[in-house]
């Protein structure tokens, strides 16, 4: 029997005259939560029923909405950095309040960092470290078939007894991996709330930077040129539901490999696309004379 799951994306949130509101890019609603969309997909992929409540897209950490969802559902799945963490702690809360018993599994780089502390501390019991693309389904069907918990990579779980267990960490998805997945659960997105869409072209970066937050360093992996074409031409699709019409390349270091760049580049041109592309990288590389072509 197949999962019915709700995913949560809890907004980054201060106080402002009394009342909580979404700050910095969450107020701005630049882009989409990629991993959660992400997740979605793989996850329907697999078979399971899955519900999204974008609260960052909502603007709001109320989850209310979703209360027969959550009276319903197998499991609940909360991404969260370490600015949205104390939202996502009112929303497991609130989920505590409707559903005592619902397991809870959080991911994302705070609960990824602190996983011991979270465990032992709150009523979650699960966590996936890092990537989550394998791990989450393989925690799903552990849960479907009641089968060995410590069979799942990259997961941290609660004993019965209280113990928190950490699971070996899986190898890291392969560069063609990157580009099978399927790409993010965008028929869920809602119209005209974000500003660009997001998505992939690789992940981790080659350097190890002491003041950089990347959680892959020395571990860059990129999606063939062609094959992140062919995504990003789909994506392109979705376009209207934005209201800028842009697409945000997420990757920590898109320029690292120039040559790939100048091909996806030239790739693009060749098929006749023209998206409007944010995206971030080394100085140094887009000034370079081999970037730059006509």
């Amino acid at each position: 029997m197949k999962l019915e799951i709700l995913l949560i994306a809890p907004p980054v949130m201060d106080k402002f005259r009394g009342r909580y509101r979404p700050i910095a890019m969450d107020h701005e609603r630049v882009c989409p939560p990629y991993g959660i969309y992400m997740l979605s997909s793989v996850l329907k992929l697999a078979g399971h029923e899955v519900i999204l409540a974008d609260l960052i897209a909502e603007g709001t950490r109320n989850i209310k909405k979703y209360f027969s969802h959550l009276e319903s559902c197998s499991l609940v799945g909360i991404g969260a950095t370490s600015l949205s963490w104390p939202t996502a702690l009112d929303v497991i809360k609130q989920i505590k309040t409707i559903r005592k018993d619902v397991p809870i599994v959080l991911g994302g780089i705070h609960p990824t960092m602190f996983d011991r502390y979270i465990l032992s501390k709150y009523p979650v019991q699960f966590i996936i470290r890092g990537e989550a693309e394998n791990a989450f389904p393989l925690l799903c069907r552990a849960l479907e078939e009641k089968g060995d918990l410590r069979k799942v990579p990259n997961l941290s779980w609660r004993t019965s007894d209280g113990r928190v267990v950490r699971n070996l960490l899986g190898p890291l998805i392969a560069d063609k991996e990157l580009g099978s997945f399927p790409l993010p659960d965008y028929d869920s997105l809602p119209r005209q709330i974000y500003q660009s869409l997001s998505i992939e072209s690789s992940r981790g970066c080659a350097f190890d930077c002491s003041f950089c937050s990347t959680s892959y360093r020395r571990t860059w992996r990129s999606i063939p040129a062609e094959k992140f074409v062919d995504r990003l031409e789909i994506i392109m699709g979705y376009l209207d539901l934005t209201r800028a019409k842009t697409i945000h390349i997420i990757d920590d270091e898109f320029s690292l490999d120039t040559k790939r760049a100048i091909e996806i580049a030239k790739i693009i041109r060749h098929r006749g696309l023209d998206p409007k592309l944010f995206y971030d990288c080394r100085s140094r590389d887009i000034l370079s004379d081999g970037f730059i072509f006509k």
